[in-house]
């Protein structure tokens, strides 16, 4: 999702070049919102409007090139061609040498926009940018680089060779080959894309043997990859917390005793397969969606499932019934499609209830 928070965008931006302005050039210093009146960017926000890439000057054309192909990558893809051009306009109207912005060159669009170019940051299509292409590109360049084995050679792979193997039925399924680099690299991008399809259990088994693999082939897996939530070493600094969690909505003094089982089983995942059989029984599995499936408890750097998601997605928890109740009022006086941004955007949330008293 397009995001203003923590992005340097342009110059005025970036600390460090405010820093050095100040430093050698006392009399260039000043933020975008001072004395500029010609941009190439204009962001519209729920909290405010935003003005970047100045273009007032032959410095600031300048600085707005170099900063623009920096930060192109965040930018709504829609958009980036129509935000090449102004500059691109402005460089030639200050005369400024152009040769050294390939990007912009290859980029701009032939239509000149005689205004700064609208982003709307709740808009769908503006909230993609270049750099999510790209990461679904390189996605797709690893599931293409997986050559399609043979029914044959699918054959006479060994089970060891493939994340996912369930017997059902009197039928074995082995999904995710991961004999060579290319087909582990495909697991990896297949196993973001589909593993909330997969019981808790096969999460956690198909992660173990693909980060074995990788670890195998060199091949290094973000901290961040969903993979390592599902194939971590390390308790969950907030292991205790999801124990008293069940015990507390269950009230079944079991999670506590089988807790204890942390100080003996090395295994995590021993530790998690326990607590699966104990959710299910108590039925705290209703809420696993909330408070994390047992692997999240036992793995998770994140409190709850709910937690993790809002941090990774930038959509605020599940909503109660109050919530709600506030989302149905902000839709009523500003309209379904505001309503929508406002449930996955925390913050205009907080801000429309303000507004509306309630």
């Amino acid at each position: 999702m397009f995001k203003l928070a923590n992005v340097i965008i342009d110059q005025y931006d970036d600390p460090n070049f405010i820093r050095t302005l100040a430093q050698l050039a006392p009399s260039l210093t000043k933020t975008a919102s001072e004395a500029k009146k010609v941009y190439a960017l204009k962001i519209v926000a729920p909290h405010g409007t935003y003005y970047k890439f100045p273009l007032d000057t032959p410095f600031d054309t300048l600085m707005s090139a170099k900063y623009f192909e920096k930060s192109a990558g965040d930018l709504p893809v829609a958009l980036v061609p129509e935000i090449a051009a102004r500059i691109k306009k402005a460089l030639d109207t200050n005369r400024v040498d152009s040769s050294k912005f390939e990007f912009i060159d290859k980029v701009a669009a032939k239509e000149v926009p005689t205004r700064p170019v609208v982003a709307y940051t709740w808009l769908p299509e503006h909230q993609k940018t270049a750099n999510d292409v790209l990461a679904k590109e390189n996605a797709k360049q690893n599931i293409k680089q997986a050559a399609e084995l043979t029914y044959q050679q699918r054959e006479s792979l060994p089970d060891s060779d493939f994340a996912i193997v369930i017997k059902k039925d009197n039928t074995k399924i082995r999904k995710y080959p991961i004999h060579d680099e290319s087909h582990v690299r495909n697991a990896i991008t297949r196993f973001a894309q589909h593993y909330n399809k997969l019981p808790p259990s096969q999460r956690a088994e198909a992660a173990r043997k693909i980060k074995q693999k990788a670890k195998q082939y060199g091949i290094e897996i973000s901290e961040d990859n969903i993979i390592n939530k599902y194939a971590s070493d390390t308790l969950s600094p907030y292991f205790w917390f999801g124990i008293r969690k069940r015990q507390e909505l269950t009230k079944n003094a079991a999670y506590e005793k089988l807790a204890g089982y942390v100080k003996y089983v090395k295994d995590l995942n021993k530790i998690a397969e326990m607590i699966e059989q104990l959710d299910k029984i108590t039925g705290f599995d209703e809420v696993w969606h909330i408070y994390g499936d047992p692997y999240e408890t036992v793995m998770s750097k994140y409190r709850t499932y709910a937690e993790k998601l809002a941090a990774e997605t930038g959509n605020p928890m599940p909503k109660t019934p109050e919530d709600q109740a506030k989302l149905d009022m902000i839709a009523k006086y500003f309209g379904e499609e505001v309503a929508k941004e406002a449930e996955s955007n925390n913050e205009l949330f907080q801000q429309l209830c303000e507004e509306l008293g309630i």
